[in-house]
């Protein structure tokens, strides 16, 4: 079990010095307004950790909290967006609402992400039912 899941992060790991590479990771870093990217990552950490000792279904509790973590950052972006609106110019106005909109999905996706790495994870290197 733990060289499959060494297998798999490896190319979890690949995966993401891949997209820093090509520029997605420092974009998204820059996107992450409320700070988000930490609290995720660390809890996919955690996640990671329980997976490798063996505990706690690989973090199956934690994996399920991970999207609504990531939804609860988007809210507090959008929430965000539509106070820092201040202004007469409108076209200005709705074009900062938008770009800040679109950066408070940085930490949906992040959560989603952070739940399908995890639950990737608990399938290929879970507990398998032998009948």
């Amino acid at each position: 079990m733990r060289g499959r899941f060494l297998l798999v992060n490896l190319i979890g790991v690949a995966l993401i010095v891949a997209a820093w590479w090509v520029g997605i990771v420092p974009l998204l870093i820059q996107s992450d307004r409320i700070h988000f990217i930490p609290i995720i990552g660390g809890l996919t950490c955690w996640g990671l950790w329980l997976g490798w000792a063996g505990r706690g279904g690989g973090g199956a509790g934690l994996r399920d909290k991970l999207p609504v973590l990531g939804l609860i950052g988007t809210v507090l972006g959008v929430l965000l967006a539509v106070k820092s609106v201040q202004g007469a110019d409108m076209d200005a106005a709705r074009l900062q609402v938008f770009t800040e909109v679109g950066q408070s999905l940085v930490a949906n996706l992040l959560g989603i992400l952070a739940y399908a790495w995890l639950s990737l994870l608990h399938r290929v290197c879970g507990p398998r039912d032998e009948h």
